[in-house]
This record gives C-alpha cells, sequence and structure tokens, in this order.
C-alpha cells in the first residue's frame, strides 16, 4: 500500500506538477485504521487556479487503472481557493489535516490559520456517521452493496473512535451498542439551551420510544435513551422484516442526539422538512438552527461535489459513460438550485443567479464538464460568503 501511494504521488507531481500546488496524505492510511480493501486513501491534490481538469483526468485514468484497487478512491482535487473555502466549511476536516495530515508534494504550507470549531459541531459529526450506519442493525432491508458499506461504516467509525480491538469480532449490534455508549458519555455535559425531556409517550410498541420520523423512504426511530443492555437484548432484525415494506431502511437514534444532530450537522434537513413526523412526541417541534449553520450546511453540498465526489467520477469512468456521469451531476446541480429556491421562499434569503446557465446536451461533453465545475465553485462561494456575513 505505502509503495502503491509512493507511486501515485510520484506519477501525478511528474506529469502534473506545473499545475499543482500541494498533495496531501490523510486519514486511515496515517492515523493507523487502514484496512486493506475497505478503507480508502484519501489524497488531495491541490492545484492552482487556472489548472486544467482534463489534463487531470487524462494523468489519473491509467494511475486509476493500475492502483485504483488500492485507492478505492479517486484523489479529491480542487484549487487553492476553493481549497481553502472547503476546509472554512468543514473545520472538523481542517483540524484532522492539520494535527494527522502529511503534505508530500509542494513547498508552501497552505496550513495556516485553522477555522473555529466546536464540540458540539464535532459530536454532531459523529452522530450523524453513526445514524446513518445504524442501518447495519437491519441489514436485510437494503441492498446487498448497501448493507455492505454500512457495516464498514460502521467498523470505520469503531475504529476511529473506540480503537481496533473493539471492532475485531464485534456484531453490527455490538458495535453499535458500544459506539452509542461512547457517543453518549461524550455528549452528556454539553450545554445547551434547547433541552428535551426523556418523557416516553403511553403504549410504546419498544421501550423508550419517543418519537418516529419518516426521511426519504426510511424510518428513524428516536428514543430517549439507548443503552447497551437494550440495544444488545432488541431483535433489530425481526422489526426490519416487520418494516421492510413500507421503509428502505431503518435509523436508531436517541432524541438529544437527533437534536444536536439537526443544530449542527444538518440543519437543512430541519428548514426543507424533510423529516415527516409520523408517531409519539416530536423533539424537533420547536427546534431552532443558527442562520450559519443552515449557510454553512448549503455551502458543504456544492463544495464536496466540486473536491471529491465530481473528481471522483469523472477520473475513474470511461469515455463512454461521460454523459452519464454528465447527466447525474447536471440533476444534482438542479438540486441545488432547487432547495435554493426553497431556502428564498422559507428562510428569505437573497436570489442567487450564477453568472453563466448550465450547458445544453448540444455543447460538447468536455466543455459541460468545465462548467459543472464551475456552477459548483459559484454555489459554495455564494453560501461561504453569506455563512461569513450571518457571523
Amino acid at each position: 500500500m505505502q509503495d502503491a501511494i509512493k507511486a501515485v504521488v510520484a506519477d501525478l507531481t511528474e506529469k502534473m506538477g506545473s499545475q499543482l500546488e500541494a498533495i496531501y496524505l490523510f486519514g486511515s492510511v496515517l492515523d493507523g485504521t487502514y484496512q486493506p480493501g475497505e478503507s480508502d486513501v484519501n489524497l488531495w491534490l491541490v492545484t492552482h487556479d487556472a489548472h486544467n481538469i482534463h489534463d487531470f483526468r487524462a494523468a489519473m485514468q491509467p494511475i486509476w487503472q493500475k492502483y485504483g484497487d488500492v485507492l478505492q478512491h479517486a484523489p479529491w482535487l480542487c484549487p487553492h481557493s476553493a481549497f481553502l473555502r472547503h476546509l472554512e466549511l468543514n473545520p472538523l476536516l481542517a483540524y484532522h489535516l492539520a494535527e494527522s495530515g502529511r503534505q508530500v508534494f509542494g513547498k508552501a504550507r497552505l496550513l495556516t490559520d485553522l477555522p473555529a470549531a466546536t464540540r458540539h459541531e464535532m459530536y454532531a459529526y459523529a452522530v450523524a456517521e453513526l445514524t446513518q450506519a445504524s442501518a447495519a442493525l437491519a441489514a436485510h432491508m437494503l441492498g446487498e452493496d448497501v448493507a455492505e458499506a454500512r457495516l464498514q461504516q460502521l467498523r470505520r467509525l469503531g475504529r476511529r473512535l473506540l480503537g481496533q480491538e473493539a471492532v475485531e469480532g464485534a456484531t453490527a449490534v455490538t458495535l453499535f451498542a458500544r459506539l452509542q455508549a461512547w457517543l453518549q458519555q461524550k455528549t452528556a455535559d454539553l450545554p445547551t439551551d434547547q433541552p428535551w425531556t426523556k418523557n416516553v409517550p403511553p403504549e410504546v410498541t419498544l421501550p423508550g420510544l419517543q418519537a418516529i420520523y419518516r426521511e426519504s423512504g426510511q424510518i428513524v426511530m428516536v428514543f430517549a435513551d439507548l443503552v447497551p443492555k437494550m440495544i444488545e437484548n432488541n431483535d433489530w432484525e425481526g422489526l426490519g422484516e416487520d418494516l421492510s415494506g413500507e421503509y428502505t431502511a431503518l435509523h436508531v437514534i436517541t432524541a438529544e442526539h437527533l437534536r444536536l444532530m439537526i443544530q449542527y450537522h444538518s440543519p437543512l434537513d430541519l428548514k426543507l422538512r424533510r423529516y415527516q413526523h409520523e408517531w409519539g412526541l416530536d423533539p424537533l417541534a420547536a427546534l431552532e438552527v443558527e442562520p450559519r449553520q443552515m449557510l454553512r450546511a448549503a455551502a458543504q453540498v456544492p463544495s464536496y461535489l466540486r473536491t471529491v465526489a465530481f473528481p471522483h467520477a469523472y477520473f475513474t469512468h470511461s469515455d463512454d459513460k461521460l454523459g452519464k456521469v454528465i447527466h447525474d451531476f447536471q440533476n444534482r446541480m438542479l438540486n441545488i438550485q432547487l432547495e435554493h429556491e426553497l431556502l428564498c421562499r422559507l428562510e428569505n434569503i437573497e436570489r442567487f443567479t450564477p453568472p453563466d446557465p448550465l450547458p445544453g446536451p448540444d455543447i460538447p461533453l468536455l466543455e459541460r464538464v468545465t462548467h459543472i465545475f464551475q456552477h459548483f465553485d459559484w454555489w459554495s462561494a455564494y453560501y461561504a460568503q453569506k455563512m461569513g456575513e450571518a457571523r
């Protein structure tokens, strides 16, 4: 694995060094939690603002063919300005990169002033990861690939937060119980100006169940507490069998963690009413989120697509698949525009119109790729500016 990383970095710097400012290595490879065949190799290419994305694709394709099985994910890529903005939008990533990452190419250090991060944000991110991974408790509700992805996510989280020994031999249920107990201990003393009751509605079907939400076809079960004994004694697979005809996945969380996650990680889920209350108490009914958190969440989406998701798709797909890739990411751009329209109506946000429209299908494919990257930059820069103004 280390030899593959050295070869990839050497190849990229030889071919693209004139367009590169820096390359960073970060993640499981450096923190001791790397698992062959499961973990990604996290490389981040920071380019000059005038870089040519198509040159990088030409350089990456033979690298991917040779080392894709080791890398698991193509390198992140963005210009210097978008790099700094992405770190501002993701302060936990900035601290991880500064404390645990390694600059493997480039002379000038780009990590200087780190953005402010709070304990609320740190643990809200972990709660969001654990909640998504909790779908592994009722894995048969998922497709085979999604079930394996959620189990791997649970294991990665376990290795990062609890250590390798806690993961070895653990089932999804026992590992979720250990992670939930760890998070509960860490978040128990977080100050809050919006406390929540631990009352439980009468006639509950499960011990401690407070609420049920539907979110994008998935069921979210919200509990007053999730102690290890209760988690390990519950028949999650059996519960999933009863729910699989109506829902596509089961997520499990406490009410306090749900409120923490919504406030500091997923405020758009509240503002855009993605959680539909179906039963019990309603922990989200009177919850308020700060405008800055909402604008940051809105900026994170186009920044992630520009830096992580679109480079991966563009670098790893063959020419005959490019039309589908472009179609998929233009749809994601349309979703960003739709969400923006809703925020303008619901939150009185100033309407933003990109300088140029998205190109139509009559424009050559490579031109459309360039425009999509540009649109992601425009949208993330717009929301980042508004986030700064909201301080």
